[in-house]
């Protein structure tokens, strides 16, 4: 079986926002509502496996399966859209100008 990993992101792209949704590597097997899983889960939003267990095989923290590949790629993205970010602020050159606004006057007759 090869490797496989995690992020916080479920099937519809959405983050799972919880201190037990964590990246990282799958661990197996691993024991869930009292039956031993050794492959990814699925339970609706994604399949999903742990990342640690306590010592009993039990789940701690877990995250959405997914390939190294896809791991790869989203770090390379992370980069990319960092170096981005800071080539963009190097080339505002000390950011923007605020404009006054101009209250309208109104003539009385």
């Amino acid at each position: 079986m090869s490797e496989i990993y995690t992020n916080i992101y479920n099937k519809k792209g959405r983050a799972h926002k919880s201190k037990k949704v964590v990246t990282g590597k799958c661990k197996f097997p691993f024991i869930y509502k009292n039956q031993e899983y050794d492959e990814c889960l699925d339970t609706g939003h994604g399949p999903w496996c742990p990342v640690t267990l306590t010592s009993r095989g039990r789940v701690k923290t877990w995250g959405y399966c997914v390939g190294k590949d896809v791991v790869n790629a989203a770090g390379i993205l992370t980069n990319l859209k960092k170096s981005r970010k800071k080539s963009r602020k190097k080339s505002k050159g000390g950011g923007r100008k605020r404009r006054k606004s101009q209250k309208s006057t109104k003539r009385r007759a």
